[in-house]
């Protein structure tokens, strides 16, 4: 990504009540998605991205709306700050170039600690609560479908459909990518299987304080199947206890593990519908194709024999549970 001009930091700062530059805190790597920085004094978080098209900057203000909504009624998450113009993102220009930036309030804590399943139980029922009271609030927002809000077509599922098939480089991947879009737009939707999501509530995603769980990241926030929530979050622990920790857990130990407590708590907070639960293959399918995706050139570099293993999961709709039923 662009480096971030000195001058548009002071701005960004300014707009959202700072007196003085921020301390840069992540991000603004080749491969990041936007700059975040942090003034001590303010408590203040601040996000700065390059706009990457026109529809941006109408997407950010539906996520983060979505987000204070959220935050406004119960959810710990990110709450964004609004700008002395009363908004919650700004647009500022600087040489030649857009970018968009947003505030928020610094949320204490820490993300997932490396822990064995065994010692996880607590955190993967808050993290099912927590999914489930979104959902549960999200039947109640007033954008639960683009044919709801002219605008919310910035941030619906045709958007993500495009901008991934644009990222993948692979046609019999991306062909599939199109494919199984086809299956979800013949699904019925409506206002107990469908609305705003989070889309990417993965445990790095998520500040523990104690028994306390708060949702950051909203960027990726958007109109979609709430069973698409909940295969992001089983792909992901599935995925981090497989490969990334150092406590590998076999996949047959984790159905009662993490899945069925993750799932229970859920299910204690917002009552997906059956067949939701059911066609929760095709739904892991959907993400194993985003990370596919998104992943691409650092498998590729780093093993591209498990490239190969990962593509046919993909095009073989392998299913990922191995036969595990939920509900």
């Amino acid at each position: 990504m662009r480096k971030i001009p000195p001058t548009l930091i002071r701005k960004a700062a300014m707009l959202f009540g700072c007196p003085d530059d921020p301390q840069y805190l992540a991000g603004g790597h080749r491969w990041s998605d936007g700059t975040v920085y942090y003034h001590p004094a303010c408590n203040l978080m601040l996000k700065i991205m390059e706009e990457s098209d026109d529809s941006a900057f109408p997407a950010f203000s539906l996520r983060l709306q979505f987000a204070r909504y959220l935050s406004e009624r119960g959810i710990n998450c990110l709450c964004p700050t609004l700008s002395i113009r009363q908004n919650p993102v700004e647009r500022l220009d600087e040489d030649g170039h857009s970018y968009l930036c947003y505030a928020w309030p610094r949320i204490e804590g820490h993300t997932l600690q490396d822990l064995h399943p065994d010692a996880l139980r607590p955190f993967y029922q808050a993290w099912g609560k927590t999914l489930g009271k979104c959902h549960k609030l999200a039947r109640e927002y007033p954008i639960w479908h683009e044919s709801s809000n002219p605008e919310a077509a910035a941030v619906c599922r045709a958007v993500e459909e495009h901008t991934l098939a644009a990222m993948n480089p692979d046609e019999q991947v991306r062909q599939s990518w199109h494919q199984i879009h086809r299956h979800l737009d013949a699904r019925i939707a409506d206002r107990h299987n469908h609305g705003f999501i989070h889309n990417d509530a993965h445990p790095q995603n998520i500040i523990q304080q104690g028994n306390t769980l708060s949702l950051l990241d909203f960027d990726v926030a958007g109109l979609h199947f709430f069973a698409t929530d909940v295969a992001i979050c089983i792909y992901s622990e599935y995925s981090r206890l497989g490969f990334h920790s150092k406590h590998k857990v076999a996949r047959s130990k984790l159905q009662s593990l993490f899945l069925e407590p993750f799932v229970e708590a859920y299910l204690s907070e917002y009552s997906l519908p059956d067949n939701e639960l059911k066609d929760m293959e095709l739904f892991l399918n959907y993400r194993r194709m985003i990370m596919f995706t998104v992943f691409y050139e650092q498998i590729r570099k780093a093993d591209p024999g498990y490239l190969e293993v990962f593509k046919g999961e993909i095009l073989n709709s392998e299913p990922f549970l191995k036969g595990i039923a939920l509900g």
